[in-house]
């Protein structure tokens, strides 16, 4: 190799590493910079009829209530799990495994409560989340149902559960999609001024007196409790 050829290949030697090291402190100081990510709104929009839980979402807040989805796109960068931790109820960490816990122990033949934590500017973020049932989310005869649909908000009091899934109102709720599923929420009688609301995948009767819980997907499962570094809270801000 001659004077000239060795010349140009460390200039070339050079460059190349220069070029890789720039590239590596890019990424660090991405990385470093990268905050939460923004949520699919318009899935939200399109599966959630809440007013107050758009609105919340809008402002940066993820709140109890909002499905499963939106925590894990936000914090999809800072997930500690793979996958959602199956637990035995609100509040609970402790895997739902044998050593642990037993099945059969637990009284609940269809469990359903799922636990994820993330890593936030905040501190450490703990949500449980479930599949809605009218007994587990305390909901009662007099509370009331408020449908969403058609541009409209129309509501009923809740005479009596049928069942876990089931609720009967005491006035129908006319003009509504029949085998469509559409949207709610419960507000509870007892704290008017705290109510607690969920929104709700709902299907009618013919009559509109009787609403079952539709068939839910698992990222779909409503947020029931969230934890910062061990406190309870409401809401979390993302941005």
């Amino acid at each position: 190799m001659t004077m000239l050829q060795q010349a140009n290949f460390l200039r070339t030697l050079i460059a190349a590493l220069s070029f890789s090291l720039a590239a590596g402190c890019s990424t660090k100081s991405a990385q470093k910079t990268s905050g939460p990510a923004q949520p699919n709104f318009a899935r939200f929009d399109s599966t959630v009829a809440s007013p107050a839980l758009r609105d919340s979402l809008r402002q940066g807040k993820l709140v109890v209530g909002m499905p499963y989805f939106v925590a894990a796109q936000i914090f999809a960068s800072s997930r500690r799990d793979d996958q959602a931790i199956p637990v035995a109820g609100l509040g609970r960490r402790q895997r739902l495994q044998e050593r642990d816990v037993r099945y059969r122990d637990l009284g609940a033949l269809n469990l359903q409560i799922y636990l994820n934590e993330y890593k936030t500017p905040q501190g450490q973020l703990t949500i449980w989340y479930q599949y809605p049932d009218f007994y587990r989310l305390n909901v009662s005869a007099g509370d009331t149902l408020f449908v969403f649909g058609q541009n409209r908000v129309r509501f009923s009091v809740i005479e009596y559960l049928l069942d876990r899934s089931r609720l009967k109102v005491r006035e129908s709720i006319s003009d509504l999609p029949v085998e469509q599923t559409i949207y709610g929420e419960i507000h509870h009688y007892d704290n008017p001024d705290r109510e607690r609301s969920h929104w709700y995948a709902l299907m009618a009767d013919e009559n509109g007196v009787t609403f079952s819980l539709d068939d839910m997907d698992f990222e779909l499962y409503p947020i029931e409790q969230m934890e910062v570094d061990g406190r309870a809270v409401s809401s979390v801000r993302w941005k």
